[in-house]
C-alpha cells in the first residue's frame, strides 16, 4: 500500500505529462510527470482541506484517485489513446565514452536515491518548519495545530513540501527524503533531454554528469530543504519557454507555465517568475498572437495565488498584487537613500553569490563572448539569466532597505542562487551545440 501510494503520484503526472506531449520519449514523460504530480496533487489536497476535506490517509488516497480517474476521461474524452508505443530506432551507436558517461551518471543518481532511503529530516528549518508541520497535519488531521504552535512562522512558505512529507508519514514510511532523490533524478533526464535537442549526445551527456557533479544541487538532493524542488520547477519551466520560443510548440509553453506557477506554490519569496512572464509577453506583443500570454497567466496565476489569498485571509489583509510589489519595490529601491548602501550590498553579493559560484560564472562570460564572436542572433538564454541576475541585486538592495537583519542570512542568498548554475549550463549547451551538427536524437 505504501509504495503504491508513492508510485501513484509520479503516475498521475505522467497522464497529464504525455496527454500534452504523446510523441515524447516515455523516460521524459515520466520525468516531467514526477515533477508535476507532487505539486499538482498537493495544491489540490490544499484546496480540498479548505474545503472540508481532512488530511486523512483514506481520504487523501481517495482524492488522488478522483485526480486519476477524472485525467483518464480526459484522455478518453479527448481520444487520446492509453497504449504506449515505442518508436522503431535503428541503432544507437553509443561509442565507448558515451557508454561510460552513462555508467557512471546512472551510478551517481543510484547513489543518490539510495541514500535517501537511509536519512532523515535534520536540518533546522526543515525540522522546525517544514517537516514540523508535516507531522502535525499527519497527527491530527488539519492545519490548526501546527498553526497555533508556530503562529506567523507558519505563514512564511507554502505547503508543498509539508504535504509531500505528510503523504509520505500517513503511508507509514518513517522518513520522506526519497522524493528528494525522486526529483533530482527527474531533473537530470529532463535536463539532458532539453540539452539533447540543442547540442549533440555527448555534449549533453556530460552536461548532465555536470550538472549532478555540482556542489549545491548535489547537496541539496541529499536535504529536505524547498531550494532544490524551487529551482528544479523554476529552470525547467524556464527551458521550456525558451524551447516554445525557438518551435512555437504551445504543449512546451502550458508546461513551462505549469512548471513556474508550481515553483511559486513551492517558495513565494523570490520573484524569478516575473522574468518568464516578461518574455512571454514579450514574445506575445512582438508576434502580435495574445493566446500565449492567456494561456499562460491562466496555468500560472492558481498556483501564484492560492497562498497569498490564504495568508491574506487568515492575517485579516488585502491580499498583494503583482504590479503593487513590482511598483512598491521600484519606488524602494530608486529612492536616493539607496546610494549609501549598495556598495555594502555589492560586497555582500560578491562574497555569498559570485565567488560561490565562480566557475559557474566563467561559463557564462564564456558563452557571451563566443556569441559575440560568431555574431549568434539568439540571446534569450543569456538574458533570462542577466535579468535574473538583476532581480536578485535589487532584490537584496530592497531586502537591505526595509530589514535591519539583511546581512544576518548569508546561507540563504547563496542557496537562492543555485539557479543560475543549471540556466548557465543550459546556455553553454545551446552555444556549444552549434559548433558542429549535431546528432540524430536518440
Amino acid at each position: 500500500m505504501n509504495i503504491l501510494g508513492i508510485i501513484a503520484i509520479p503516475i498521475f503526472g505522467y497522464l497529464i505529462t504525455n496527454s500534452i506531449w504523446q510523441k515524447k520519449p516515455v523516460l521524459e514523460n515520466l520525468a516531467y510527470g514526477y515533477l508535476l504530480g507532487w505539486p499538482i496533487f498537493t495544491i489540490v489536497l490544499f484546496i480540498a482541506h479548505l474545503l472540508g476535506l481532512r488530511f486523512g490517509l483514506w481520504e487523501s488516497s481517495l482524492l488522488l484517485l478522483i485526480l486519476v480517474f477524472l485525467t483518464l476521461i480526459l484522455r478518453i474524452v479527448l481520444k487520446i489513446p492509453l497504449t504506449i508505443k515505442k518508436k522503431s530506432r535503428g541503432k544507437n551507436n553509443f561509442t565507448q565514452l558515451e557508454y561510460l558517461l552513462i555508467i557512471l551518471i546512472s551510478f551517481l543518481l543510484a547513489t543518490s536515491l539510495l541514500s535517501d532511503i537511509y536519512r532523515v529530516v535534520s536540518e533546522w528549518d526543515a525540522l522546525t518548519l517544514y517537516d514540523f508541520r508535516a507531522q502535525r497535519f499527519a497527527q491530527f488531521g488539519g492545519m490548526r495545530e501546527a498553526m497555533l504552535a508556530q503562529g506567523s512562522y507558519f505563514n512564511s512558505y507554502p505547503l508543498h513540501t509539508s504535504l509531500v512529507h505528510m503523504w509520505y508519514y500517513l503511508l507509514g514510511f518513517l522518513s520522506p527524503m526519497t522524493y528528494y532523490g525522486g526529483i533530482f533524478v527527474s531533473f537530470v533526464i529532463t535536463f539532458y533531454y532539453s540539452a539533447r535537442r540543442v547540442s549533440s549526445r555527448i555534449i549533453s551527456l556530460l552536461a548532465a554528469l555536470m550538472l549532478i557533479l555540482s556542489p549545491h544541487l548535489f547537496w541539496h538532493s541529499q536535504i529536505a530543504y524547498t531550494n532544490l524542488p524551487y529551482t528544479i520547477s523554476l529552470v525547467m519551466g524556464t527551458i521550456l519557454i525558451i524551447e516554445w520560443v525557438k518551435n512555437d510548440k504551445i504543449s512546451d509553453l502550458a508546461v513551462g507555465a505549469l512548471l513556474t506557477g508550481v515553483s511559486v506554490w513551492i517558495r513565494h519569496p523570490e520573484p524569478f517568475w516575473m522574468t518568464n512572464i516578461l518574455i512571454v509577453l514579450g514574445v506575445s506583443l512582438y508576434k502580435r498572437r495574445f493566446h500565449p500570454i492567456i494561456l499562460y497567466l491562466i496555468l500560472f496565476l492558481p498556483f501564484e495565488r492560492i497562498w497569498k489569498l490564504f495568508v491574506a485571509n487568515i492575517n485579516r489583509t488585502v491580499v498583494s498584487q503583482p504590479l503593487a510589489d513590482i511598483s512598491g519595490g521600484i519606488i524602494t529601491v530608486a529612492n536616493l537613500s539607496t546610494i549609501p548602501i549598495l556598495l555594502s550590498v555589492v560586497e555582500f553579493l560578491v562574497r555569498n553569490v559570485f565567488r560561490p559560484f565562480i566557475p559557474v560564472f566563467i561559463i557564462y562570460f564564456c558563452v557571451i563572448i563566443w556569441k559575440l564572436v560568431k555574431k549568434d542572433k539568439f540571446w534569450l538564454t543569456e538574458l533570462i539569466i542577466l535579468l535574473n541576475l538583476g532581480l536578485l541585486v535589487s532584490g537584496t538592495l530592497l531586502f537591505a532597505l526595509t530589514q535591519p537583519y539583511w546581512q544576518e542570512i548569508p546561507g540563504s542568498l547563496e542557496r537562492i542562487a543555485i539557479i543560475f548554475a543549471p540556466l548557465i549550463l543550459y546556455s553553454f549547451v545551446d552555444a556549444a551545440g552549434k559548433i558542429k551538427i549535431r546528432q540524430q536524437l536518440v
